[in-house]
Order: C-alpha cells, then structure tokens, then sequence
C-alpha cells in the first residue's frame, strides 16, 4: 500500500508540474470533449499520439462517470469503479459507510468540471473542480489507473480507512477535512 501511496503522491506532482505550464480545456461533467491532439510527423509518433488521445479520452469518460455517480451519492456504484488494490484495501461496506455519513452540507446540486487529463503510462491524472450552489470550487487531482484494458478510481488517501471501525474512519476522514468540503477520497 505505501508503494501505491508513494506512485500516486509522485503522478500528482509530475502533473502539476506538467499541467503548471499546460493551458486546458474546461469540462462540466455531462459534457463532452476531446483532449487537443498535436500534429506529428512521424509513424510511430503518431501511432502513439493516437494511442495517448485514446487513453485521455478514455480516461476522461470513465472519471465523469465516477464522478457523476459519486455526486448522486451512489456510493455502491462508486465502490466497484475502484482499482483492484482499493476494493481490496477497502470492503465495499465500508466504502459505502463512510461516504454516505462523510458529505459536507452541498446545498444543492454540484457537478465536477473536468480541467485537464493527463496520461502518463497506465495511470493518469483528472484535474478539476467541484462545481455548484455554497462550493468553494475546490481543486482536485485525482489518479485513475488503467488495469485490465479498463480504467479505475485510485483514492489518494485509502489510510482513512484504517482505523477499525466505520465510526473512527469517519473521524479520521473529517480530520483530514474531507467531509467538511466537497473532494474526492
């Protein structure tokens, strides 16, 4: 688990230092668009810049997935949108658990707008912002991991989910300010 913690912490800084310098695209869940492809000219650059387009927009479609299902509060569908080492670290109850007792007072309906995907060999880095009535528009990175021929949720974070017990997770969890505003963990 600290090795995937260790990768994780290190894709979000590669990206953001990437993504310092990159000017995005903005995405509203429930919107469509393509990541901007550059013109090559060579054969295996572009076979490779086809195969990186395919990854983001896959990767894109899968974290609007994630996150539409995750703002409806259907924590269960969001449990089997894990990576295998999550769902292994975590049981689905728990999941469900404490997400359902760890929201912040949302106010009404958000969406998440998708900024930037990038794709760094079987992983890759959605950015963006939950959007909505009383949100403060908080940033997120989040890593999704391509396993299998299909893309998976990675938590950043899954030590909140070690203390024993729903009740302490959820202590744990509002400790490190995730049910005070609205991101993922």
């Amino acid at each position: 688990m600290a090795t995937m913690h260790v990768r994780n912490a290190l894709l979000v800084g590669l990206a953001t230092a990437t993504l310092a310098g990159c000017a995005g695209s903005s995405t509203e869940v429930g919107q469509s668009a393509s990541p901007r492809t550059h013109a090559s000219s060579g054969t295996a650059t572009a076979q490779s810049d086809t195969s990186t387009t395919s990854l983001q927009v896959g990767a894109r479609a899968f974290a609007q997935q994630f996150y539409r299902l995750y703002l409806a509060d259907r924590f269960a569908a969001t449990w089997e949108m894990l990576a295998p080492a999550a769902k292994s670290h975590v049981p689905r109850h728990l999941w469900i658990q404490v997400h359902d007792r760890c929201r912040p007072a949302s106010g009404g309906k958000h969406t998440f707008a998708i900024k930037s995907v990038t794709v760094f060999g079987d992983s890759a880095i959605v950015a963006g912002k939950f959007v909505g009535p009383n949100s403060r528009q908080q940033p997120s990175r989040d890593v999704f991991s391509y396993t299998k021929g299909q893309w998976r949720y990675s938590p950043g974070d899954l030590g909140v989910y070690e203390h024993g017990s729903v009740h302490a997770d959820i202590v744990a969890a509002r400790a490190a300010g995730f049910c005070t505003s609205l991101r993922s963990f």
